[in-house]
């Protein structure tokens, strides 16, 4: 049995938000990697400058925290977000997913009349920016 000292404080965690409309608007994007279909990938990590608590082992985040990506980069290749860890492997695609959550998350809150198109430009604009810095880096090796 375990004692609980009395000066500890127990702390409870919140419930995880769902929202089933929310995630069927990001599986409406495209994968922010290479452009196919997509399914909701949750970001798990936390980060105190985006507001992220960390959700501890699983346990999923709120689905705001979700991006857009194909089975292939979300699960099912040997390069998938599940498939290392998961900061080295968003930073090697040159994705800041925390920042993408928060913009992808207001857009479908605004009363933007066509969220999704929105959307779809911000996950080109950062599939453009992303290969850009690939190439810059590859130029800077050589």
């Amino acid at each position: 049995m375990h004692r609980i000292r009395p000066h500890t404080k127990v702390r409870q965690r919140l419930p995880r938000i769902k929202d089933r409309d929310y995630l069927d608007f990001i599986r409406s994007l495209p994968c922010v990697i290479c452009g196919a279909k997509s399914e909701a990938a949750h970001v798990r990590y936390s980060s105190a400058e985006y507001g992220k608590t960390d959700t501890g082992a699983a346990k999923k985040p709120d689905d705001r925290w979700c991006v857009p990506l194909c089975s292939e980069h979300h699960t099912q290749s040997n390069d998938a977000q599940h498939q290392r860890g998961e900061r080295v492997w968003w930073e090697l695609h040159g994705v800041n997913p925390l920042e993408l959550c928060l913009n992808l998350s207001a857009i479908r809150d605004s009363d933007t009349p066509d969220a999704v198109s929105v959307a779809s430009m911000v996950i080109y604009n950062t599939r453009f920016t992303s290969a850009f810095r690939s190439v810059q880096s590859e130029e800077a090796n050589d």
